[in-house]
């Protein structure tokens, strides 16, 4: 699956690498896949550390595989904190180390990100329900 195809099947296409051609994916075209799932391209050029920012370690762990560098997570739940920074070069002797966070433990977890699409539904919804009763009355 091409970068292009990925993103119009709504899934999240992550490259790790600086090259132009694709010489793998995880995971595979073949395989089943969900909206908004990550699939990790890796490039011909040279591998290169994607920020996983808020990552699940299932999705970090797609690097380490694509990569064959072992990642050392530390904690359970979601990235918080990694030792490469993203956008450097990657080598099979690059240590990396992910911090890792319950879900209730990270702020951009427990805010609501979307309260403006809230308060539009929430206005839209009293414009019904009041068009409704206006209806009602002057029958």
């Amino acid at each position: 699956m091409q970068k292009k195809a990925i993103s119009e099947s709504k899934l999240n296409p992550v490259v790790v690498g600086n090259g132009k051609k694709v010489v793998q994916q995880i995971p595979q075209q073949a395989n089943k896949l969900m909206e908004g799932e990550r699939v990790i391209i890796m490039t011909d050029g040279d591998m290169t550390m994607p920020d996983m920012t808020n990552w699940s370690r299932d999705d970090a762990q797609k690097v380490s595989e694509i990569t064959g560098i072992s990642f050392d997570f530390k904690g359970t739940g979601y990235v918080t904190n990694q030792s490469v920074s993203a956008g450097t070069i990657l080598n099979e002797d690059s240590n990396v180390v992910l911090t890792m966070k319950k879900p209730n433990e990270i702020s951009a977890f427990n805010q609501n990100r979307d309260q403006t699409n809230q308060d539009k539904i929430r206005q839209d919804t009293n414009i019904e329900e009041n068009a409704g009763v206006g209806d009602l009355l002057t029958r």
